[in-house]
């Protein structure tokens, strides 16, 4: 046994020594296999000067987490503060370096990596700048027509990075003239549009709501009324009319609603049938009431018949 051991030691010596090395290089092996990636950590920037923003660029990495023991230890996303430094920042587009932050003691156990440890960002200036309210008026008000619009406030302030406020040049809000009414007061939402009238996105306006409300004019209403005929003077002696005819004998007048609804009929002008025999025509104009307009020319064209009576009355 004792030959057996001896013999041939230098072989003996090198089977052990690569045995050795295989077993270590099982082991590292079996310990680089314990890795994890955590994903969608969010990217911290507080450190963002004042009156910049981010408007291009990552917002979230992933980390990768690997063991330098037998297992990975417990690690959780929310463990885990990933950020970069923006403490001197300017506009434009840079690279800046990820840096981790988490609980003493898990560096012992684990080396952990963010994916990627470098991200390009673009930074804006924040501005600001103020644009008067204009309607969009949509529906119909048959009732009703808008004789001015008021806004409270009349200008809103529309604030974000200069890029996008640049591209600002309508603020407007929607209000359906079907619900208008005397004295109403309406809150609604700020829209702001670009020059193609597109909404713009990530700008803030102040306020967000305004009070609108439209000072208001009835419309005129129209209605038919019936032509009468207004007679001066008298037909020949021993006559009197028999008929007349007016042609149109209907008229249409437009006005406010308490000038129109109790009109039912229109006067001529006065027809004059002094000394009258016969058939005579007379185009005459029409009285119109204060406050009504005629639609039309305002003439009428009245036919009149004037015949013999045999008591010699001539009464029209």
């Amino acid at each position: 046994m004792k030959a057996f051991l001896f013999s041939n030691w230098p072989q003996k010596l090198a089977a052990l020594a690569i045995a050795l090395l295989l077993w270590q290089i099982v082991q590292t092996l079996g310990q680089a296999r314990q890795r994890d990636t955590l994903p969608s950590i969010a990217l911290d920037t507080s450190t963002l000067p004042e009156g910049l923003a981010i408007t291009a660029g990552r917002t979230t990495i992933s980390v990768d987490v690997t063991a330098l023991r037998d297992e990975l230890p417990p690690i959780d996303s929310s463990d885990i503060t990933a950020s970069v430094d923006l403490t001197g920042a300017e506009e434009g587009e840079g690279t800046y370096d990820v840096t981790l932050d988490y609980p003493a003691g898990i560096d012992r156990l684990a080396e952990l990596r963010p994916r990627p440890d470098r991200v390009k960002l673009t930074i804006e200036r924040i501005v600001s700048k103020k644009l008067r309210v204009q309607p969009k008026p949509f529906g119909s008000n048959e009732r009703y027509t808008i004789r001015r619009w008021v806004f409270d406030p009349p200008e809103v302030t529309v604030e974000g990075v200069e890029g996008k406020v640049d591209e600002a040049v309508l603020a407007q809000v929607s209000i359906d003239l079907s619900r208008l009414e005397p004295g109403g007061r309406y809150l609604r939402n700020v829209e702001v549009l670009d020059e193609s009238g597109s909404p713009i996105p990530r700008l803030t306006v102040d306020p967000e709501r305004i009070e609108i409300r439209a000072e208001l004019d009835p419309l005129p209403t129209e209605k038919r009324l019936i032509v009468m005929p207004n007679w001066k003077g008298a037909p020949a002696f021993g006559y009197h009319v028999s008929g007349y005819e007016i042609n149109p004998s209907f008229v249409a007048v437009t006005g406010e609603p308490g000038a129109v609804l109790d009109l039912s009929t229109i006067e001529t002008e006065p027809i004059d049938i002094s000394g009258i025999r016969g058939r005579a025509e007379r185009r005459i104009g029409l009285v119109l009431p204060e406050g009504l307009t005629l639609k039309g020319d305002g003439r009428v064209l009245v036919t009149v018949r004037v015949e013999k009576t045999s008591d010699s009355s001539s009464s029209p």
